[in-house]
């Protein structure tokens, strides 16, 4: 019997939320396909003596690395050490090999590599089909890499069982719900992103039918709040209704949150209904604050969309976030400005501005390339993606680095302005404790390490802040 363990390199200091949701659909998928297989999880604080005791004690004959291209290093160095230490074959997926594809071979000394979707090409792997006849397989043979090509992405996503986790430690998890995928694809043509390298430009999507089973399995585990992870959650606006419907129908009493709403994939009435089904929290992928950067980054909609989005977003009592990008190719000092000016211009929850990252790929990797633009090389910046960093990975004529960082500190300023306004007002239900804690929480220090690296890991304090304070801190 073959024996597959998942193993999750550590990322930061920080305890995840959530169960990892890629991982947790290859581990369904194979325990389906009855094949044996143990998740763990490093972000949970399992150190790299505790794996390999793990590993002697599973004795699995195949180690699965996920990997993404902000921590690559820690992949590798992980694979690299697995190869040796144990007594099995080492294989290495997750958004970074959809990436760079058979590079990822040659950068440490996994014995396979999966690109795009996994599911299949992993069952075929682990079942013994020889390496040549695997679509999205990456090999070693006679001391060569070989790629294979691509298969076709995964149509009908309803033969794919949702992740159940029976193997990982969900008591550990900081988050008090759980992250759900409802479609795969991407049809945009974004120059930063990266997201259709591993799940492809056709949008597929579950049925609203087999999203309800997986809520209502949850529900019965005692989880009220749901996260849609998607990139394109209301790209079919009937599909986002019918799924509404179906949570009303049901009488499902949970609280959702919702990233990859796209401002003119929504209009009232999908919002109206999504805020009667039980959607609290959203997120516009906003990027500028005027038409001509969105123009430049090729995002295919406009400000006054976005604008009106929000607007319908709080006018329904949605708690709305915001996401900008400082640094966009043309982009001038005015130009943040106008992203500032939108933040500020609305009652948001939160308001994110994040240092433009070039990834390896897409077309804004490509120019700057082609115009010699780094300041740090992609061999450093992507050894850990400083979307929170105020030092810049690249510049422009129009926007030099001395410039760069004078914004990207102001934003900072900005989201720390929003998010204090917003922590005061819900700390303000807990009445003098609300006040006495503000001073404290208020200093992201505090809030994210104190609270998310130490108190989190002791039961007593992470119940308690689920139980008392989840309208809270949310």
């Amino acid at each position: 019997m073959v024996k597959v363990l998942f193993v999750i390199p550590k990322q930061s200091e920080e305890y995840p939320e959530y169960p990892h949701t890629g991982v947790g659909y290859l581990s369904e998928y194979l325990i389906k396909n009855k094949i044996e297989n143990r998740i763990i999880d490093m972000r949970l604080g399992c150190s790299l003596s505790k794996l390999l005791e793990k590993i002697n004690q599973f004795l699995p004959d195949f180690i699965a690395i996920t990997m993404v291209t902000a921590n690559r290093n820690r992949g590798y160095d992980l694979a690299n050490l697995l190869k040796k230490e144990a007594k099995a074959r080492i294989i290495i997926g997750g958004p970074h090999v959809s990436m760079i594809k058979s590079k990822v071979l040659e950068e440490c000394k996994a014995d396979f590599a999966i690109k795009c979707e996994g599911e299949e090409a992993l069952l075929e792997l682990v079942r013994g089909i020889k390496p040549k006849k695997i679509k999205n397989l990456i090999y070693r043979k006679n001391n060569k890499i070989i790629e294979n090509p691509a298969r076709k992405f995964i149509k009908n996503l309803d033969k794919i069982p949702w992740p159940r986790y029976e193997t990982a430690e969900l008591e550990k998890y900081g988050g008090r719900g759980r992250s759900i995928v409802t479609s795969r694809g991407c049809p945009y043509s974004c120059i930063y992103c990266s997201a259709h390298f591993g799940s492809g430009k056709l949008f597929r999507a579950r049925s609203p039918e087999n999203i309800m089973e997986e809520i209502k399995y949850w529900v019965g585990q005692g989880i009220r709040y749901f996260h849609i992870v998607d990139d394109n959650f209301t790209f079919d606006k009937k599909r986002t209704i019918e799924i509404c419907n179906l949570i009303i129908k049901n009488k499902i009493k949970a609280t959702f949150a919702c990233d990859g709403i796209r401002a003119d994939k929504v209009d009232y009435e999908v919002l109206k209904k999504m805020r009667r089904a039980g959607f609290k929290y959203l997120s516009f992928g906003v990027e500028s604050g005027n038409n001509r950067i969105l123009g430049i980054l090729k995002k295919g909609e406009r400000i006054e969309q976005i604008e009106k989005a929000i607007k319908d977003s709080i006018r329904l009592g949605f708690e709305v976030y915001l996401f900008f990008l400082v640094g966009s190719p043309g982009e001038t000092v005015k130009d943040v400005q106008d992203s500032i000016n939108i933040a500020l211009k609305y009652d948001v929850a939160g308001a994110n501005f994040y240092n433009l990252v070039p990834f390896p790929g897409t077309e804004l990797y490509n120019y700057v390339e082609k115009n010699k633009l780094f300041i740090i090389p992609p061999e450093e910046y992507l050894k850990n993606a400083p979307y929170y960093s105020d030092e810049p990975v690249f510049s422009t004529p129009e926007f030099p680095r001395k410039d760069r960082i004078k914004m990207l500190r102001k934003t900072e300023q900005i989201r720390h302005t929003i998010r204090n306004r917003v922590l005061r007002k819900r700390l303000s239900k807990l009445g003098l404790i609300g006040k006495i804690a503000y001073p404290f929480l208020k200093y992201d220090f505090i809030k994210e390490v104190l609270i998310g690296r130490f108190l989190v890991k002791i039961p007593f304090v992470r119940n308690l802040v689920k139980e008392k304070t989840e309208q809270v801190f949310i």
